[in-house]
């Protein structure tokens, strides 16, 4: 976090992306926050910049997450496109079941439970 408090539109945040065998730091900020049920982020970093929508929704006894994004890779970087690609979308599952291990383990973590 680089901005202090609670997480608003406008919040500011660093995340370290790994793409390929590099690791890129990006500036983020949020661009939609509804507590419990949605997020957004707009990234920037020399290679790149990409979106980042999160919902969540109630599915059954638990809970759906639901991400959309988007990247534009910059200069050369958009060469390499098509081989990192996959790499990008097997980084996301490894983020998803990371989240899904941490919520089931902390139930106060999950949205509509208490």
């Amino acid at each position: 976090m680089l901005d202090p408090g609670p997480v608003h539109v406008g919040t500011r945040f660093e995340e370290v992306v790994k793409i390929g065998p590099w690791r890129i730091t990006a500036r983020c900020v949020v661009t939609e926050y509804e507590p419990e049920t949605r997020m957004a982020f707009r990234a920037e970093s020399k290679p790149m910049s990409y979106d980042g929508r999160f919902r969540v929704e109630p599915a059954g006894e638990g809970s759906r997450v639901i991400i959309e994004g988007s990247a534009e890779l910059r200069g050369l970087w958009r060469l390499m496109q098509p081989l990192l690609t996959a790499d990008i979308r097997k980084g996301i599952k490894h983020e998803l079941a990371a989240l899904k291990r941490h919520t089931e383990a902390d139930p106060m973590l999950t949205p509509g439970r208490e």
